[in-house]
């Protein structure tokens, strides 16, 4: 799938949210996000927007909260209360 100028303006838009380098288009690059573990399944994309540092430090956290992964994309407080944060 090429890059052309109808994904311009959303990667230009992208780029301004999580910086230019974290959108990729190059297909060499983009390849590795559209292939499955096992080769067998490919599927298709123009580009693919990997997390700016926020959300890189925000992960960062939540893994060391829980390196499980056993809450998924929620944490608990640790006042025992059962709601997301």
């Amino acid at each position: 799938m090429s890059t052309g100028p109808a994904t311009q303006p959303l990667r230009e838009r992208l780029g301004r949210a999580v910086g230019p380098d974290h959108v990729l288009t190059d297909p060499a690059l983009v390849e590795g996000y559209v292939r499955d573990w096992t080769g067998r399944w490919r599927g298709a994309c123009a580009l693919v927007v990997r997390p700016g540092d926020e959300v890189a430090a925000m992960l960062a956290v939540k893994r060391a909260l829980d390196p499980d992964g056993r809450l998924g994309g929620a944490l608990l407080p640790f006042d025992g209360a059962r709601r997301p944060v």
